[in-house]
């Protein structure tokens, strides 16, 4: 799985741009605790439980237009805006098709290339395809099957539930 981060504005340490520990891509899926802190955007709060000094986090900064690609597992997070400038970015996440996901529903997707013979998500069609009400009413039902698919297993429902 590979995460892309495009900056729609400057991202940098004064805004709350994104920190990493270097290496930690090597390392497998560190166990993550629920806070459901109202300072944390996240939809549970998640925070890594993992051994690794703050010290070592590196800052990527960006300018609007560049973009960042990184593991799922690396190790990372963001810390506060202090700044009066707001942070916007677009997330973009790569998953190959025989990828499959936890959950009693379909996680939906978009094919890039090639063809689906796994059947683990729930594709959806080119958005020039679809009336803008429909493409509304997709991203939508796709927003509310990843929310219950994040909330899953937990009592404290976040945003919309």
């Amino acid at each position: 799985v590979v995460t892309a981060w495009l900056a729609l504005s400057d991202s940098n340490a004064s805004n709350g741009c994104m920190r990493v520990i270097p290496g930690t891509q090597e390392w497998s899926i560190q166990p993550h605790r629920d806070t459901y802190s109202e300072t944390n955007v996240l939809s549970r709060g998640q925070e890594v439980q993992a051994d690794f000094s703050e010290d070592d986090a590196l800052d990527v900064v960006l300018s609007p237009g560049q973009m960042s690609l990184h593991h799922v597992n690396l190790v990372h997070g963001s810390g506060p805006n202090t700044s009066q400038q707001q942070r916007t970015g677009y997330v973009v996440r790569y998953i190959s098709p025989q990828v499959q996901q936890t959950g009693k529903e379909l996680p939906t997707g978009v094919l890039v290339r090639g063809e689906d013979r796994y059947g683990n998500y729930e594709l959806s069609g080119p958005p020039a395809a679809l009336s803008p009400d429909e493409s509304l009413a997709r991203m939508q039902e796709a927003a509310r099957l990843q929310l219950a698919a994040v909330m899953q297993d937990t009592d404290q429902p976040r945003g919309n539930e």
